[in-house]
């Protein structure tokens, strides 16, 4: 029966040198093949593993200070659905979200939420750029009497579209047994759904919404990363990209 070993603590970076030095000592030269997960700052170590070298992988994690966990592989976890949401409605009972093309909201019952993380990303967004005026002769045609050609100079400015990067946030709501992963990007979500209790700008909207997120998903598990956020407003560490956000996510959801 293969096994997995993850990291229990979510600890950023993952401590890189350290780990790789009980990999090399408990693995040999296979630990080559789990190299490139190390250079990733999620937890997760190894897989594929006989149940001796994932119990000597563990007891060396555990002396060395790194509080590590075992998973058997039998059974398959299969890959999460993820959806952007831009609309939803959060009550009492259940979380109303609008999933896929379908304009109809999908009810999902807060009890079955099983993770909420939110984390800082980068979001690429395109720019209007206008270029540098230039003089451009335009001919007008010739005149009645000399047939002399006639030309008029014009100043034109140009106007490109260039990729421009920022940190934004992601919010990323996990139903486990549902196998679905809700993406929400506060600065599109349509807060409609605040009725009376809207705010005049996106930065209250968006602390109502996670002032909501704590009172409905109080049986979810929240990340450190997004406790912190909650206690202090800071996002650190920044992940590399949303495919490196989702990556993390799906290690807590394997060891949660």
């Amino acid at each position: 029966m293969p096994y997995s070993v993850f990291l229990k603590d979510e600890s950023f970076p993952l401590p890189i040198e350290p780990v790789s030095r009980v990999l090399h000592q408990v693995l040999g030269g296979v630990m080559l093949d789990y190299f490139p997960q190390l250079k990733l700052h999620y937890g997760w170590i190894a897989k594929d593993l006989d149940l001796s070298t994932a119990d000597a992988l563990l007891a060396a994690l555990e002396s060395a200070g790194f509080p590590a966990l075992k998973k058997e592989d039998s059974e398959p976890k299969g890959a999460l659905q993820l959806y952007a949401v831009k609309k939803a409605e959060l009550k009492e009972d259940f979380l109303y979200a609008q999933i896929g093309i379908t304009e109809a909201l999908t009810s999902v019952p807060w009890h079955s939420l099983s993770i909420v993380s939110i984390g800082s990303v980068p979001i690429t967004k395109q720019k209007s750029v206008v270029g540098e005026a230039k003089k451009h002769s335009i001919n007008w045609g010739v005149t009645a009497l000399t047939g002399i050609p006639v030309s008029k100079t014009k100043t034109v400015k140009t106007t490109r579209f260039e990729n421009v990067s920022e940190q934004g946030v992601l919010i990323h709501l996990i139903f486990a047994q549902e196998k679905i992963l809700l993406e929400i990007r506060p600065t599109a979500f349509n807060y409609a759904y605040l009725k009376e209790r809207l705010a005049t700008n996106s930065r209250e909207n968006f602390k109502t919404l996670l002032q909501d997120l704590q009172r409905f998903a109080t049986q979810a598990c929240w990340t450190r990363v997004s406790r912190k956020f909650l206690e202090t407003g800071e996002l650190k560490p920044d992940f590399v990209d949303a495919k490196d956000f989702l990556r993390y996510n799906s290690w807590i959801l394997e060891k949660s």
